[in-house]
C-alpha cells in the first residue's frame, strides 16, 4: 500500500479489470484528442501506479497508433537514455514511468503530463508537475491532464489547487465556481463538470476534519514566530466562514 490506497486494488482496476481498464483507456486517449496538441507534436510522460500499470498503458496505446514506451526504476541506463532519446526526437509519444522521472531527470522536451495514479505527497505531485514546466524552445505551453479520479476522503484536493494559486486571496472553492480566474498569466485550469462537482464535495467534507485542522494549523505556524491559540481559532473560524 501507499499512503491510504492499496495498490494491488488499484491495479486491478487499472489493468486486471477488462472493462473498466479498456473504458479508462479510452477516455485518456479522448481527452489527448480533446486538449492536447496535435498528436504528432506531443512529447509526452505518464506517472503509473506500477510496473504492470506503465507495461499495459504503453500496450495499449501502441494498439491504438501511439508510439509509446515505458520505464521503471529497474530499466538500465542505456534502456533509459533509447527511451529519452526517441521520445525528445518524437519516435515515440509518450513514455509511462513508475517510481522514475519525478526527480534528476531534465527532458524540457516534455510538453503533455498525464497523472495515472493518486498520490497523497504534495512534493510527489509538484516534482511530477515540474517535469514539464522547463522551458524550451519551440515549446509553447504544457499541457496537464489528471485521471486520478475519485479519491478517499483524505486525499487533498484543496492542496494541490492551493499550491497552483498561491497568490490567490480566493479559497480554492471560489476559485473552482469562477473558473479559476487568479491563475498564473498564460495557464489555464478546466474542470469538467462532474470532476468540478465532485471536487466541490470533497472540499466541503474536508473541512472539520482533523487533518484539515492540522494542516491550517501547520500554515499559521510556518507564517508566524509565535503563534496564540486564539489567533489560531480565530484565523480557522474566518476560513470557515469563507467555505461556508
Amino acid at each position: 500500500m501507499f499512503g491510504n490506497y492499496d495498490e494491488r486494488e488499484l491495479e486491478n482496476l487499472y489493468v486486471f479489470e477488462k472493462a473498466i481498464a479498456a473504458k479508462r483507456v479510452g477516455f485518456i486517449i479522448d481527452a489527448l484528442e480533446r486538449y492536447c496538441l496535435d498528436r504528432s507534436e506531443i512529447i509526452g510522460i505518464g506517472f503509473c501506479l506500477s510496473k504492470k500499470h506503465a507495461e499495459f498503458m504503453a500496450q495499449v496505446f501502441n494498439k491504438a497508433g501511439i508510439a509509446s514506451e515505458f520505464l521503471v526504476a529497474e530499466s538500465e541506463s542505456a534502456v533509459r537514455d533509447s527511451v529519452k532519446r526517441r521520445l525528445v526526437t518524437k519516435e515515440i509519444t509518450f513514455v509511462f514511468v513508475v517510481d522514475i522521472y519525478n526527480e534528476g531527470i531534465d527532458i524540457p522536451e516534455v510538453n503533455t503530463v498525464l497523472f495515472l495514479r493518486p498520490t497523497e505527497s504534495l512534493t510527489v505531485f509538484l516534482q511530477q508537475l515540474g517535469r514539464g514546466l522547463r522551458l524550451c524552445e519551440g515549446k509553447e505551453a504544457l499541457t496537464v491532464l489528471d485521471f486520478v479520479g475519485q479519491a478517499h476522503q483524505k486525499y487533498s484536493f484543496e492542496d494541490r489547487f492551493k499550491a497552483l494559486l498561491s497568490r490567490s486571496r480566493k479559497t480554492i472553492e471560489q476559485e473552482i465556481k469562477t473558473g479559476f480566474a487568479n491563475v498564473p498569466r498564460g495557464c489555464s485550469i478546466q474542470l469538467e463538470k462532474q470532476a468540478q462537482d465532485y471536487i466541490l464535495e470533497n472540499i466541503r467534507n474536508a473541512i472539520n476534519t482533523k487533518r484539515n485542522i492540522i494542516s491550517k494549523l501547520y500554515d499559521l505556524i510556518e507564517t508566524k514566530q509565535e503563534l496564540k491559540v486564539s489567533e489560531f481559532f480565530e484565523g480557522y473560524q474566518s476560513y470557515l466562514n469563507q467555505m461556508l
